[in-house]
């Protein structure tokens, strides 16, 4: 009776809370509880063009004898995720309550409650005990999360609370900012947000460049973020020209690992490393976007400890490669998390309860972030993604059709650009589905003509990441289908 009820309770809530989700415009995300999600420049491959909204249809569940029955579809080599239906992926939230003895809804955050009569207390304290953090707070959404984030280090900084930037006008002062890479999620998916609603400015890092990812495209071929980067803003924001540090108004320098938007790409450790001892010398927070740390550590061949350590504060997200349902967590020292929560009711982020997402999140950091589900690992992922691309290049009918950026993957992630319009490779994967039953592509993105990757001749590009679902597909399937694929365009590559 009490699962029953507990099974009830979460539908209502799945109804009434907002989905607060950070889709990005690039490539669509999924998650385990629908179809992936498309976004107004993607289409699927399978079916029509895809307005913004269409994902949320059931046109792939057709009634029959009166029940909602699932259509079969082609295999799909890029959904990283297993299908599951939504009263399916309720049903488990319920067991793992039952299995961890969660017994009582979240009230308003817990904030005055312990790991001993709270359970998000308690999982707030397992992640950050996993990264080596003095606490941590769970976040409706990561976009919520890095605005927090950079609102608590820009008003630390006091320097820039109190330079001015108009003499003779007192009472303005000088914006805060913060330093970030070019495909940096903030500048290229947030709305400009760190400007309209924090009242921040962004030193966009290499100096004297401009966004490109995303819809902006121009990402082919793009380095990571370097220390050399860091470096030039400190100095040309911070230090004077007598090599002083200065009053200044730059109060954090965000690193994304992995740089998502160009192909899960990662800045050497050692640069990562000498970036925060030149943060921490100049009174700059330093601070990592850490949307799929999971993967990350697993390129860097480091623990969860390890990655964390070289950063004041750390962003962690629970629906990409944890396949949660939603949710971010902030993490840092004592005083940096209660200022989190703080502004977490500032922002209306502790909603009356978190428990569907706070569960689904835990249940997703328990099973793939530390392992316990027995599934494949962020290693096994990050090395099966290498393997199958030796063998794509290798072939000389796949690398006339595809490149992919970067060469040899560095995590589990990598970005394809196809010497093909959008049209005609919707075509060939319609083609190679009927005959073979597999997909090789379902989310493809058009390349305009004024994108630099459309003057080097691509049409369109993708965004490959082995997770749980493609992990277990054999390598010839693979090899095979994107064989398939290629041939159908002898000699009609644009």
């Amino acid at each position: 009776i009490r699962r029953r009820a507990l099974l009830l309770l979460l539908l209502l809530l799945l109804l009434l809370l907002p989905s607060s989700c950070c889709q990005c415009l690039a490539f669509g995300s999924s998650i385990p509880s629908r179809r992936p999600l498309a976004s107004a420049c993607s289409v699927s491959l399978l079916g029509a063009a895809t307005e913004p909204d269409a994902s949320n249809n059931n046109d792939d569940v057709v009634p029959v004898d009166g029940r909602p029955q699932q259509i079969e579809k082609p295999l799909d080599l890029q959904a990283q995720h297993p299908f599951t239906s939504p009263s399916q992926t309720l049903r488990k939230l319920a067991q793992f309550c039952d299995d961890n003895a969660v017994c009582l809804f979240d009230i308003y955050g817990d904030f005055d409650s312990t790991q001993d009569t709270s359970y998000l207390r308690k999982f707030e304290s397992e992640v950050a005990t996993a990264f080596g953090k003095d606490d941590a707070v769970f976040m409706p959404s990561g976009v919520m999360a890095q605005s927090i984030a950079l609102l608590i280090h820009s008003k630390s900084n006091e320097s820039g609370d109190e330079s001015l930037v108009r003499e003779g006008s007192p009472s303005w002062r000088r914006k805060p900012s913060f330093a970030c890479h070019r495909t940096s999620h903030l500048l290229l998916h947030e709305q400009n947000g760190y400007s309209e609603l924090l009242n921040m400015d962004a030193v966009i890092l290499p100096m004297n460049t401009g966004p490109c990812g995303g819809t902006v495209g121009g990402s082919f071929g793009v380095q990571p973020l370097r220390s050399i980067d860091v470096e030039e803003a400190i100095q040309a924001h911070v230090m004077d020209a007598a090599g002083c540090d200065k009053q200044s108004n730059l109060s954090t320098v965000i690193i994304e690992l992995p740089h998502r938007e160009i192909g899960g790409k990662l800045t050497p450790w050692e640069e990562v490393v000498q970036m925060s001892d030149l943060c921490r010398e100049h009174g700059v927070a330093f601070h990592c976007d850490g949307a799929r740390i999971f993967e990350a550590a697993a390129g860097y061949n480091l623990t969860l400890r390890q990655i964390a350590d070289p950063f004041g504060s750390v962003y962690v997200s629970f629906y990409k490669g944890l396949g949660g349902l939603q949710g971010a967590m902030l993490l840092g020292d004592n005083t940096f998390c209660n200022e989190g929560r703080l502004w977490l009711r500032r922002f209306g982020g502790n909603l009356y309860t978190l428990l569907p997402y706070a569960i689904s999140a835990w249940s997703g950091f328990k099973a793939r972030g530390l392992g316990e589900g027995g599934g494949p690992t962020f290693s096994d992922k990050k090395d099966k993604i290498r393997r199958i691309l030796r063998a794509l290049v290798d072939d000389e009918d796949i690398s006339g059709i595809v490149t992919f950026d970067p060469a040899v993957p560095e995590t589990n992630m990598v970005h394809g650009f196809i010497r093909a319009s959008l049209e005609d490779c919707g075509n060939a994967t319609k083609n190679v589905a009927k005959r073979t039953g597999v997909s090789v592509l379902s989310r493809v993105r058009a390349i305009s003509n004024t994108e630099d990757e459309f003057k080097r001749g691509y049409g369109c590009r993708f965004e490959w990441t082995i997770g749980d679902a493609n992990a277990a597909i054999e390598d010839d399937i693979f090899l095979e289908t994107w064989k398939a694929f290629a041939i159908e365009f002898a000699g009609n590559v644009c």
